[in-house]
């Protein structure tokens, strides 16, 4: 890219000041990569609900990308609320990834498919 980088003036008193050079739009790209990220878990979620692990693994997409969300806004912010938030997030994550793993190991010693096929009841 043409401009990467961008000098920031940052004040120490009225006589002193530090240049720093931060990079341009880094907030903008990772709010753009949790976005994409998001969709794609949706879609993956939406468009394969046949297959279990393939659905939890849309979901821990998803909840990788608010993580990631919620990451770029505290240091926007520069908050650490947020920071904490997101380790609670991606405990939630691994929780959830490992109940729905033991719910598919329990099912698959019942019925070993790894395939859900959704029964259509229709009522007339």
């Amino acid at each position: 890219m043409l401009l990467d980088f961008w000098p920031r003036l940052t004040f120490i008193n009225t006589h002193y000041f530090i240049i720093q050079w931060t990079p341009i739009g880094t907030k903008t790209r990772c709010m753009t990569l949790s976005l994409v990220l998001f969709l794609v878990g949706i879609l993956g979620f939406v468009l394969n609900r046949k297959n279990i692990i393939l659905m939890l693994i849309s979901i821990e997409m998803m909840l990788l990308a608010v993580t990631l969300l919620v990451i770029v806004s505290s240091f926007s912010f520069d908050d650490i609320v947020g920071q904490t938030y997101s380790i609670y997030i991606i405990a939630i994550a691994g929780a959830e990834s490992a109940i729905g793993l033991g719910i598919l190991v329990a099912f698959y010693r019942l019925i070993p498919l790894l395939v859900l096929v959704f029964l259509r009841i229709d009522t007339e």
